[in-house]
């Protein structure tokens, strides 16, 4: 875990388990975050506890984790021959601007030209 925090060299950082390996089991790593090695949110743990709702698309090199979220029928409906989710839910906004955390970060370090000034504690690698 501390390697991977000053390292972004993927084969210093990971080990592959060959016998995984020659069993079939591919290596799925976190996705990177802005070049640098990113890490998962979840435990292993709870990957395995929930490993049912866990959905992985994609291809070598390039997957994708999900996790299925499952909703109330009554709340999709059809139009177009296109399944839509209908949810309304009151509360006070935050912001009235669509800007995430992620823009806000490469828009700061765009205007300091300085990629590497802020850290993101989000992503950190751990």
């Amino acid at each position: 875990m501390e390697l991977a925090k000053t390292s972004n060299d993927i084969t210093a950082v990971y080990s592959i388990d060959t016998e995984l390996i020659s069993n079939g089991y591919v290596a799925i790593r976190p996705p990177k975050v802005r070049g640098k090695l990113g890490c998962w949110t979840w435990s292993k743990e709870k990957i395995n506890k929930e490993r049912s709702d866990i959905v992985i698309t994609g291809k070598a090199g390039a997957y994708s984790v999900k996790k299925r979220t499952f909703v109330v029928k009554s709340d999709v409906y059809e139009e177009n021959g296109k399944l839509y989710y209908n949810s309304y839910a009151e509360s006070n906004s935050r912001s009235i601007l669509d800007y995430s955390t992620n823009d806000g970060t490469e828009s700061l370090n765009e205007v300091l030209n300085s990629p590497e000034l802020f850290n993101n504690p989000k992503i950190l690698i751990c």
